[in-house]
């Protein structure tokens, strides 16, 4: 099999590997686009949602469905309770919406270095979530479907889980 130079990640992806990265979506710009738990992170045309207000007891403001994207980055690791978080984020991102999402990977030291980390996550974390492997008391009906999801990162000790879901109907 004759390969093309790498240019890109991408191609370098493809050469080494044999699989193309899944396609990044941009979700649903028409609507609100949320940056939650941004702290230092300010992203261009987005809504903070952060301290005061509590991803642990709190709903998320917003009317179901009335969510085009949501960012998350590094903010998932400080919470307990992800499957309730998570079942808001699903509850206001709109059908065809998109979730991006960075976590520090189970195996760095960047998911213990930080002692405010209350939660680790590998990269079958939302996989197992979604398809409901483990307890889940009140029946749920997920609609995530995992778009990309990959563990990356510039050296060893920091790397994260980066993954975009997508909001099914």
């Amino acid at each position: 099999m004759m390969l093309l130079e790498p240019v890109d990640l991408s191609s370098l992806f493809f050469t080494a590997m044999l699989r193309t990265i899944p396609s990044f979506s941009p979700g649903r710009t028409e609507l609100f686009k949320l940056n939650i738990g941004a702290g230092f992170k300010h992203i261009e045309n987005t809504i903070v949602l952060d301290l005061p207000w509590n991803a642990e007891t709190d709903d998320i403001p917003f009317d179901d469905n009335s969510v085009g994207v949501i960012h998350c980055y590094g903010m998932l690791d400080h919470i307990s309770n992800i499957p309730r978080f998570m079942k808001e984020c699903q509850r206001v991102l709109a059908p065809g919406g998109t979730m991006n999402i960075s976590v520090a990977f189970y195996k760095s030291s960047l998911a213990f270095e930080d002692p405010y980390h209350k939660s680790w996550f590998t990269e079958t974390t939302w996989s197992k979530l979604f398809q409901k492997q483990y307890w889940d008391p009140d029946g749920f009906e997920w609609k995530f479907r995992i778009g990309i999801n990959l563990i990356i990162g510039v050296t060893e000790r920091n790397l994260i889980v980066l993954t975009q879901l997508l909001r099914t109907e």
